[in-house]
């Protein structure tokens, strides 16, 4: 082996066992320059950034041929230079002091590349000319050289990534690990690949120890196969679910996505928040809604009872009670249990009970805050329960108190872990809110039961004042009445009188006259002269059709006056001044005397047709009855605009007498149907009613205990038909004594 062949071996076992480029340089440089092999050695390399190149390292004596021209080109074009070919310059001021001819024999510039990247040079300064057999093994070296520096910039850049994904695993553990919430991720057989510090406590592991574990060696079966389900779901999906959970009396909002890795690969990502707390809330704040939802359907007791099976589902437990404080504070009155309270228990109890007689679960009241016993056995204060009652373990108790008063207690018990503060103020909420609510349904009731009373009130003041605006109508009309009566009875009773005698008077003239007249018939022929004076004054007089008129002239003026007293009678009869009295009434005969009161207003109009069915006598106040159909005709005749109808009807069953009244008049709408017993609501124009006719007789048909039927068509007519009890007595406890009259 040649010296040159031995320093380049020794240069590859240097290049092979360097750990990073500068050792390996100057190794290699060292090992060239050794035993004046070459005068110099040195290597410059490229800086990326600038693109300029400096010497690294060097060995041998070459301090004044750093970069000469040949370097300089080599770097440029990235190829060799030997002696051959290189041209040097003679302006460089670093080769002043050597040859150039000498140093252009000696100089050799190799670059340091691979096939991806260019390190710099290799630069070889030979102390005598260098010989054309050395090119090839020196290239050799280069070659080398640049495959070392390839493998020493991928190791590293491989040392960097690992670095930098060591660097972006810390941080991204520690950013799940600082997440509110348990994060993992799964492969695509749902085994967890990644999980933080949260995940990992819930669950009592290490998070080493869940990587490779999927849910079924993580969860109960039940669970388990709920969640796989889930996550089979999304990762065939491919979407984004948001579920809620349930583990180990905890609430969860679990947000499950597909992460899609750079091979198409796809993983299941996690984010599971523990929503408990605002899932207490939410229910909370739904049972305190549905409570004040309700207030207005349920009874005090059943709502008072939902508002305690709330507070023992929200706390858990198994049983509640509550139980109002009487005004006197010593006393409760027992109100409700839930179910669960009373499932199997046979204890008796009075529905009023002493405080001082009540166990440790009325100490809320003594202390006037609550009482929490998380071990009610073993409790040395406890007096026991009765018999039958159901079993105990551990219960929480609070008060309600208003001002200086406790004025309610309730409380749960037999939840499965010990009772807490998160389940006192549950209970104060509901309690304050039960108590809110029953107190106003209170004083609600009471309200309403006084506003009854008003009402009633109100109706009878009502009754009273139409009773009385009726009573005084009627009073004034039959005052009016009986004065018109008794006015026109007088002078009427004097002409008929005064009729009958100058019909006697007439007669006997009449018939003194006929004899006068049989006289001059007899005695005409012998005394005609005598009876010229009279012929003359009986044609003057028109002798014959006085004689013949007069007795008719008086016939009608009798048939006049006796009309003139039907009349009068008829107003008497209808208005009865002052007879209120229930009494026997015949309603055709009051019926009759009604349509002779009003017929004025009827016969201008319409025909008046009778349908008259025999009525039995009944019991009634007469005037008020002649009153409503008073009101039933002239609400008729004023309907029709001329030319109707009105047909007056009568009928009778064993218990009940009826009238009705029809006309063809305009009609009614249903609306206003609804409204015509409304005082002082009318269907006619403004002037032309008071709208008092209608609701006085539905007031009077009220205190006959009759009632209205009706039917109307707009345009076509009404119908009214009023019926009554022949003795409303037989069927009203109220009825006034008194017996059927004589009429």
């Amino acid at each position: 082996m040649t010296r040159l062949q031995a320093v380049l071996a020794c240069c590859n076992e240097a290049i092979i066992r360097s750990r990073e480029t500068h050792q390996m340089f100057e190794a290699v440089c060292s090992a060239l320059t050794r035993d004046a092999l070459l005068e110099a050695a040195w290597i410059m390399a490229t800086d990326a950034s600038t693109g300029k190149a400096s010497a690294v390292v060097s060995a041998g004596n070459a301090p004044a041929l750093r970069q000469p021209d040949a370097v300089s080109a080599a770097l440029q074009t990235q190829t060799s230079h030997w002696p051959s070919n290189i041209q040097a310059s003679r302006t460089v001021p670093e080769l002043q002091p050597l040859q150039i001819e000498d140093v252009a024999s000696r100089l050799a510039v190799l670059p340091l590349s691979n096939e991806v990247q260019f390190f710099g040079v290799l630069c070889l300064l030979g102390r005598d000319p260098l010989k054309p057999e050395a090119q090839a093994p020196l290239e050799a070296l280069a070659i080398n050289l640049g495959c070392a520096l390839g493998a020493f910039a991928r190791e590293q850049a491989h040392r960097r990534a690992v670095a930098r994904y060591q660097e972006a695993e810390e941080l991204t553990q520690a950013f799940i690990d600082n997440l509110p919430g348990s994060v993992f991720l799964k492969d695509r057989h749902l085994r967890l690949v990644k999980v933080n510090r949260h995940l990992a406590e819930s669950l009592g592991k290490a998070p080493a120890e869940l990587i490779g574990l999927n849910n079924e060696q993580l969860f109960p079966p039940d669970f388990a196969a709920a969640a796989n389900q889930l996550d089979q779901q999304v990762m065939s999906s491919g979407k984004s679910q948001l579920v809620a959970q349930a583990f180990h009396d905890r609430h969860f909002e679990t947000r499950l996505f597909v992460v899609e890795t750079s091979r198409h690969h796809r993983m299941l990502g996690g984010i599971s928040v523990d929503v408990t707390e605002r899932f207490h809330q939410n229910q909370l704040t739904q049972t305190l809604l549905g409570l004040q939802e309700s207030a207005t359907k349920l009874k005090e007791k059943d709502l008072l009872t939902t508002g305690l099976e709330s507070a023992e589902r929200l706390t858990h437990s198994q049983i509640g009670f509550l139980h109002f404080v009487n005004d006197d504070q010593e006393t409760l009155e027992l109100v409700t249990w839930t179910h669960g309270a009373l499932r199997g228990c046979t204890a008796s109890y009075e529905s009023h009970y002493p405080i001082s007689s009540a166990g440790i679960w009325a100490d809320c009241f003594r202390k006037r805050g609550p009482v929490i016993v998380n071990n009610y056995p073993a409790h040395h204060d406890k007096k026991g329960l009765p018999a039958g009652h159901a079993r105990l373990e551990r219960f929480v108790s609070v008060p309600v108190v208003e001002g200086e008063r406790v004025c309610m207690m309730l409380g749960v018990g037999n939840k499965s872990a010990d009772y807490s503060e998160a389940d006192v103020e549950i209970l104060q909420l509901l309690g304050n809110d039960l108590w809110r609510i029953a107190r106003r349904k209170r004083a609600e009731q009471s309200l309403q039961q006084r506003l009854h009373e008003l009402e009633v009130v109100n109706a009878k003041l009502a009754d009273l004042k139409l009773h009385l605006l009726q009573t005084e109508k009627m009073a004034s009309i039959g005052q009016l009445a009986a004065g018109v009566a008794h006015e026109i009875n007088n002078p009427i009773g004097f002409i008929r009188s005064n009729l009958g005698t100058l019909s006697g008077y007439a007669n006997g003239l009449i018939a003194v006259i006929n004899a006068y007249q049989a006289a001059e018939a007899s005695l005409g022929v012998a005394h005609a002269a005598a009876f010229d004076a009279v012929r003359v004054l009986k044609q003057q007089s028109d002798h014959d059709f006085v004689l013949e008129e007069t007795p008719i002239l008086i016939a009608e003026s009798q048939d006049g006056i006796e009309r003139v007293r039907k009349i009068v009678l008829d107003l008497k009869n209808f208005s009865r001044a002052g007879d209120t009295d229930w009494q026997w009434a015949d309603l055709t005969q009051g019926l009759e005397s009604t349509i002779n009161m009003v017929w004025n207003q009827i016969k201008y109009k319409a025909e008046l047709r009778r349908d008259y069915q025999p009525l039995p006598q009944v019991y009634c106040i007469a005037s008020q009855i002649n009153q409503v159909t008073m009101n039933l005709l002239v609400n008729a005749a004023q309907a029709i605009e001329h030319n109707g109808v009105i047909t007056v009807r009568t009928g009778a069953d064993n218990t009940h007498a009826w009238i009705e009244v029809e006309d063809t008049g305009c009609g009614m709408t249903t609306e206003q149907i609804h409204h015509i017993f409304e005082p002082f609501f009318t269907t006619k124009p403004p002037g032309q009613g008071t709208g008092l006719g209608l609701a006085i007789a539905w007031r009077v048909m009220e205190r006959h205990h009759g009632h209205f039927d009706i039917a109307s068509t707009v345009n076509q007519g009404s119908r009214f038909r009023i019926t009554l009890p022949i003795d409303h007595r037989q069927t009203s406890a109220d009825a006034q004594p008194a017996q059927p009259a004589d009429t």
